[in-house]
């Protein structure tokens, strides 16, 4: 008896650990994010492993420095690197998922970086799967929407 409840106690805690869906604040509003964040950044990878190293091509919102150095991973079988055809795909509107993954304890995973590739990156955010997303070129749609919400959030403070 003593080691079924053992045995109970032990999944319990388990499954209490695992993620099932993906937390609200993970994925949030795509408006409310370019918003918040402090600064936006297209970036170019100049290194990576588990920590990236990575250049500041150029900054659409705040102040960045000229590098910066994320905690991160070099992409590998299993990660998902995708730019969502251009951020074209409704799945990445519908659902406000992004290109990173969710960890069991439900947080955000590092991002995985690819050398030759160019990312957005929102700065000063809490972690958001669309936190580092993979710009595939100059009509990708999410560069443009946040280009637009920049501007606009321009004209309201001038």
């Amino acid at each position: 008896m003593r080691l079924l409840t053992i045995l109970v106690f032990l999944l319990g805690t388990y499954s209490a650990l695992a993620c099932y869906t993906m937390p609200a604040d993970a994925a949030r509003d795509h408006g409310a994010l370019v918003d918040e964040a402090t600064a936006i950044v297209l970036l170019e990878v100049v290194q990576s492993g588990e920590s990236c190293s990575l250049k500041v091509v150029h900054v659409l919102k705040g102040k960045a420095p000229k590098t910066l150095t994320v905690r991160c991973k070099l992409a590998g079988d299993g990660d998902w690197m995708t730019d969502f055809s251009n951020h074209n795909d409704d799945d990445f509107w519908e659902r406000r998922g992004g290109r990173l993954g969710i960890n069991g304890d439900c947080t955000v995973l590092p991002p995985a970086f690819a050398p030759g590739k160019m990312y957005l990156a929102l700065l000063g955010i809490a972690p958001d799967t669309k936190q580092y997303e993979e710009i595939g070129d100059n009509n990708d749609r999410w560069l443009a929407f946040v280009e637009e919400r920049v501007e606009r959030e321009r004209k309201v403070e001038n």
